[in-house]
């Protein structure tokens, strides 16, 4: 029975060990995602930000509710909150219905051309944050009841929430035109001092909320606080160039856009220099787990098999990420595309030889045929003297006749003027 323990261990190694190469053989290419999804807190631990749901039944929303679709989503919304009694399960639903909302934001967001259409997908964003609220202002009455585990799950699918709020606004940058760029951003400062006020909140709740909840509440804390400043920052600084435009030429601003846009992108690279060293102290850290586990440390062993877990749900999500923005993108450039006339070089050909033609013809708009002289009525003339001679025409029989010329012109100033030869 001595060698039970070592057995033991042995067999979690094995178990993690597939887990494990394919961490070894990943590439750090990834780590521009990985950014925003590693947090390491100020007491040196690293945490992962995921943005699963944990048993959350959210309806995807696959296209814009019409406007009689909204009022009866928000009809839906009320009776089922009004009917639930069981006030973890009433958070439940606030939480999917929040969620719900976002996807409407979003949809309504990405193809939003107009003031109006914008402030209809806010309203989206804004119902969204009054659930939020609802449920946060009912902590102390969820929170006392008999199931913990659920309680511990609602707490975690709340500090979730954010972190998708986030990504969402991550996916919008992406897609929407850079003219709206700004709006999108302007929205987003916004949810994030709401995020920031809300998750104070859940930390200062106390003993209320598992110490793992607010371990995972700092990071996304963290993770929020970051991209605000950076984004702060690049609003600070487009602030100050529109100030600078008054003096500036035309390349002058965009020399100076461009050096702004660059800016932002040192910035992210920075996230990801420091997403790298992060990765580097964690590959490190399972190296030191696998050498306590060859040498027999159960608890090292368990571990290293909850750290390779982690790991892939990390990779699940990077890659589930990546392939929604690329659709999303994609969806985006062909809308774009489909609204441009396509028009091939034999049409554009065959366009000039119509207009050649309808030019020659007398036909079309604004074209007439090159007249004849005869057609020409000569301009009128104030001094006789400068009157040229009458000309000398042929008629249709061929005799040379002498024409008298009579000519009603119009002046200057809008009068008939006659002039006799």
């Amino acid at each position: 029975m001595k060698f039970l323990p070592a057995f033991i261990v042995f067999a979690m190694i094995l178990f993690a060990a597939p887990t494990f190469a394919q961490t070894e053989s990943t590439s750090t290419d990834d780590t521009d995602v990985l950014t925003e999804d590693i947090i390491q807190t100020e007491d040196g631990d690293t945490v992962v930000i995921d943005d699963t749901y944990e048993d959350v039944d959210v309806e995807q929303v696959d296209e814009i509710p019409t406007g009689l679709g909204l009022w009866w989503r928000g009809v839906k919304e009320r009776v089922a909150v009004t009917f639930t009694f069981d006030p973890v399960e009433k958070a439940e639903k606030e939480l999917r219905f929040a969620e719900e909302r976002r996807q409407i934001f979003e949809k309504m967001m990405e193809s939003a051309d107009t003031d109006e259409a914008r402030a209809r997908a806010e309203a989206q964003l804004t119902r969204s944050e009054k659930l939020m609220e609802r449920v946060e202002a009912r902590r102390e009455t969820w929170t006392e009841a008999d199931d913990s585990a659920r309680v511990e799950r609602l707490n975690n699918n709340i500090v979730t929430s954010h972190v998708r709020r986030e990504h969402l606004f991550d996916r919008l940058e992406e897609v929407v035109p850079t003219e709206r760029l700004e709006d999108v951003q302007v929205l987003r400062l916004k949810a994030q001092e709401h995020s920031q006020a809300l998750l104070e909140r859940v930390r200062q709740a106390g003993d209320a909320v598992p110490e793992d909840v607010k371990k995972r509440i700092e990071a996304v804390k963290t993770f929020i606080d970051e991209k605000k400043e950076a984004l702060e920052d690049f609003q600070d600084r487009k602030d100050a160039i529109r100030e600078e435009f008054q003096d500036l030429t035309e390349e002058e601003r965009q020399e100076k856009m461009q050096e702004l846009n660059q800016e932002r992108h040192d910035l992210n690279q920075e996230r990801v220099e420091k997403t790298k060293e992060i990765l580097d102290q964690r590959k490190e850290r399972v190296d030191e787990l696998k050498e306590k586990a060859v040498d027999g440390n159960e608890k090292a062993a368990v571990e290293l098999q909850r750290v390779q877990k982690v790991n892939q749900q990390i990779r699940e999500n990077v890659e589930e990420r990546k392939e929604n923005n690329a659709e999303k993108r994609d969806v985006m450039i062909e809308q774009r595309e489909q609204s441009k006339p396509r028009v091939t070089q034999e049409e554009v050909q065959q366009l000039r030889e119509d207009m050649r033609e309808e030019i020659r013809n007398g036909g079309g708009d604004g074209f007439r045929p090159i007249p004849e002289p005869s057609d020409v009525r000569p301009l009128p003339i104030r001094d006789p003297e400068l009157k040229p001679a009458p000309e000398n025409t042929v008629d249709d029989s061929g005799n040379v006749e002498e024409e008298k010329v009579e000519d009603d012109a119009t002046d200057d100033t809008g009068t008939e003027t006659e002039t006799n030869s």
